[in-house]
């Protein structure tokens, strides 16, 4: 247990991801914490901000787990809990344009590839 007032240090990090892979380094350089630091909780809500305004997961949570009070300074361990979105995406489009005070209307088909090269980026680039 954990004195009140004590100070407590962030812990490892272990990443929990279902479905493709995301490389590690992208989810690790969105947090604003690193093991070692001070634990905040504001720091561990803003990294889960960050990782949920990705685009990537369908949802992020990050949970602290139970204090390592067994070294000085106690250290708690962080998971981290990613569901990932559907890697492609293909959906129709509805297309509508008053040029020239003509309506025009169409069909179209949309793309979306998330974790092109790997490196979170998004294609078509948004």
């Amino acid at each position: 247990m954990v004195p009140p007032g004590a100070t407590v240090l962030f812990g490892s990090v272990d990443i929990n991801l279902n479905q493709w892979e995301v490389d590690s380094t992208v989810v690790i350089r969105e947090l604003d914490f690193a093991p070692g630091q001070v634990y905040s909780e504001e720091k561990k809500m803003e990294s889960e901000q960050n990782l949920n305004r990705l685009g990537l997961f369908e949802s992020a949570k990050i949970e602290s787990l139970s204090p390592l009070d067994t070294v000085t300074p106690p250290v708690i361990p962080i998971r981290i809990l990613l569901r990932s979105r559907e890697l492609q995406e293909v959906t129709p489009e509805f297309l509508v344009d008053d040029e020239n005070s003509t309506l025009n209307t169409g069909l179209g088909i949309g793309y979306n590839h998330r974790n092109f090269i790997g490196k979170r980026e998004i294609f078509p680039r948004e």
